[in-house]
């Protein structure tokens, strides 16, 4: 299948499976408001026990109720609150760790960058770049990179950011690859090694691999200009931050399952 017709049908995805969608996004929005009311209202301890493990639990069972809507099977899954807590530990500690590459990649970069240019704050002022994005997710992360290099073309610190953005988007596929794998072959310590899921990249093909890297890329630029835009109309709430999360699983664990070699 070639890679316009998966996204095609990636997107297409959440509105053939519209009751899974709808269960996912209500799952996500409920987890939210708890964390919400918990930030500003601190309560016992087993408020706060609630507040932690709920959006583990909602982003288990929704994982397993995509897995299972991918898989073309009918109905609903036979949901399991223990299974739902292990791949959603799994899930976060997978995350965290292409993220950590990430970050330490880019602090290797942008060291090389200060030791050539001398400037001994090229660090930490990226720091301080990469904190303005610590509340923001992959999507705007990625899709913001057109904006910076429109409102700071010459600055090598957003250089050293975009160089950031773009290892986020390489890991981010990785991450997502091995999320797939794990579903096909239950083995979470090989999805820990880049070596591994480069073979898996390997088998799709290098070429097909980058092109599907960038209809990625100019998707979530897409989706982040679309996000800012319902800023600006102050209609960004926790709904609509649900249904992004609801959406990207959707469409991300859908796409890759589809490029994922057989």
């Amino acid at each position: 299948m070639k890679n316009v017709e998966i996204l095609k049908q990636s997107l297409l995805f959440p509105i053939r499976y519209y009751k899974h969608f709808a269960i996912v996004t209500l799952l996500f929005l409920i987890a939210e408001l708890v964390q919400e009311h918990f930030a500003h209202h601190h309560g016992s301890v087993i408020i706060s026990v609630i507040a932690l493990i709920l959006p583990l639990i909602a982003l288990g069972i929704n994982l397993q109720i995509i897995f299972h809507a991918i898989k073309a099977n009918k109905g609903f899954p036979k949901l399991s609150l223990r299974k739902a807590l292990d791949e959603s530990v799994k899930d976060t500690i997978l995350e965290s760790y292409y993220l950590a590459i990430t970050i330490i990649i880019t602090a290797i970069i942008v060291a090389i960058i200060a030791a050539i240019q001398g400037i001994v704050d090229i660090p930490n002022r990226t720091a301080h770049l990469l904190v303005a994005y610590e509340h923001s997710n992959v999507i705007e992360i990625i899709g913001s990179a057109p904006q910076l290099l429109m409102n700071h073309s010459m600055d090598i610190i957003v250089t050293a950011l975009l160089i950031f953005i773009l290892i986020l988007t390489v890991m981010f596929t990785f991450c997502t690859i091995g999320k797939v794998d794990l579903e096909v072959n239950h083995n979470f310590r090989q999805i820990l090694d880049l070596g591994y899921i480069g073979g898996i990249v390997g088998k799709i093909g290098v070429t097909r691999y980058l092109q599907f890297l960038a209809l990625v890329m100019v998707l979530c630029i897409i989706i982040s200009n679309i996000i800012v835009f319902l800023e600006a109309k102050h209609t960004l709430g926790c709904l609509l931050s649900s249904l992004l999360e609801a959406f990207s699983l959707f469409f991300f664990l859908h796409a890759f399952s589809q490029l994922y070699p057989e």
